[in-house]
């Protein structure tokens, strides 16, 4: 290949390779920092592997429980562990490769929206470093946000060019999407607002026409499955995670915990909300054009996890952020970029955890919980053989972690006895003892 070949692909494909780099050692970190699975993992492994693929769908389609409607994630939990069984750094990898195609869409939008290659490709890095997500369930709002960028940029080739083969591809996305994480469908009317900001609002209500039967699904799905009996016990219970007082009050202290979260030096403070708001706000109206409306977009597909003060998590900000995104990139290419520049370092804080991650390069670390997994597994061997079932331990070796997989009958999943299936196990904190009851 000739050295001019050469230097065409790499002008043509550099962010592409740098935003992968990135990733990659984000990844890498991952490996030697002694991460493991995590709580919802393991409540996870317990549905997915006792069922067939038929009837993960079936199941998750019969529950009228918002949290079960995650089937593409649980499918390609099904298959990883038919693969790859337990080990974790497959599941992580598949992260990465998630992840790392959803830092390149974004990046193609915005250069599609901006037509500028270096301001593109500082925020699609910025993202690809500060939202990487560990969490093996996070899979879902990974994947949700993989075909909502998808159905993005399929809006957009709808807009210019007004054929029906995008429409009807986002028709074939959509359940993949909405299957992936409930609240993802909330992009459709985010659509709109996105829409209003290339062609102002005016001449963005023609296009409602087409995205009306998006919203009216979205708003027949959430209707059925956030008045399931269970949803409306836990939405009203104050000392539940999905406590969710609808309010002004509420939105605006979930908001204020979602700024802390972008960037932990800020303190949750709905006054600095507002100061932060305020002067959001002021850019755009000084920059002119339509970017206020990328403002509403986000807000509006943040919007169905903006009610849970007690579980404000930071995968929720995952997908809703590319519409900030594209609103700092927006103000990037224009007089103000300075202040948009600032906003980003303030926002997004892009160089937290920078001087953990940087120490664990150096120092790598053992995986300790899946030597504790080595060491149970040894222990239930050796009592299964010689007919004990009472095994002294320690809180040490049983983090909280595990604990919670025991607790959730995930432990003989991590088990390799074959008699590992014929008991029920229990962990003690106070006595360190593991016992196995026999399965009637």
């Amino acid at each position: 290949m000739s050295f001019l070949r050469l230097k065409s692909l790499f002008t043509k494909f550099w962010p592409y390779l740098l935003i992968l780099c990135l990733t990659a050692v984000y990844f890498y970190f991952l490996l030697i920092d002694s991460r493991y699975f995590f709580y919802d993992d393991f409540t996870a492994f317990t549905f997915v592997v006792p069922r067939t693929y038929t009837r993960i769908i079936a199941d998750s389609l019969a529950s009228r429980d918002i949290d079960r409607h995650k089937i593409i994630g649980y499918l390609l939990t099904k298959f990883l562990y038919h693969t790859v069984s337990t080990r974790v750094e497959m599941y992580f990898a598949a992260l990465f490769i998630i992840h790392s195609l959803n830092s390149s869409l974004l990046f193609s939008l915005l250069r599609r929206l901006t037509r500028h290659t270096l301001t593109s490709f500082v925020l699609s890095a910025v993202f690809a470093w500060r939202f990487y997500l560990w969490w093996f369930s996070n899979i879902h709002t990974l994947l949700a946000a993989l075909f909502s960028l998808c159905v993005v940029h399929l809006w957009l080739n709808f807009l210019s060019s007004r054929r029906f083969l995008p429409l009807a591809l986002i028709w074939l996305i959509s359940p993949l999407m909405i299957y992936s994480y409930g609240p993802s469908f909330f992009v459709f009317p985010a659509l709109f607002f996105l829409t209003a900001s290339i062609y102002g609002f005016r001449n963005a209500r023609q296009y409602l026409l087409y995205l009306f039967p998006f919203i009216l699904l979205l708003i027949v799905y959430f209707f059925v499955y956030t008045r399931a009996p269970d949803s409306l016990t836990r939405f009203s219970m104050s000392e539940n995670p999905y406590f969710r007082p609808i309010s002004v009050s509420t939105f605006l202290n979930v908001q204020a915990q979602f700024l802390h979260a972008l960037n932990p030096l800020l303190p949750v403070s709905i006054p600095l909300l507002g100061l932060v708001a305020g002067a959001l706000l002021i850019l755009t109206a000084a920059a002119a054009g339509h970017s206020f409306w990328l403002l509403a977009a986000y807000l509006t597909s943040i919007a169905p996890n903006s009610f849970f003060p007690n579980h404000t998590m930071f995968y929720y900000l995952y997908y809703p952020i590319i519409f900030l995104l594209v609103f700092i990139a927006r103000l990037m290419r224009t007089r103000y970029w300075p202040v948009a520049l600032i906003s980003v370092i303030v926002l997004l804080n892009p160089v937290v955890n920078l001087s953990q991650i940087a120490f664990r390069l150096r120092h790598p670390a053992p995986n300790f919980e899946i030597k504790s997994i080595h060491l149970i597994d040894q222990a239930v061997t050796q009592a299964v053989k010689s007919g004990q079932t009472r095994i002294k331990l320690s809180n040490w070796e049983v983090t909280p972690n595990l604990n919670h997989a025991i607790d959730n009958q995930a432990l003989p999943l991590f088990l390799s006895g074959p008699q590992k299936d014929r008991f029920h196990y229990s962990y003690s904190r106070d006595t360190q003892i593991l016992t196995l009851t026999p399965r009637p």
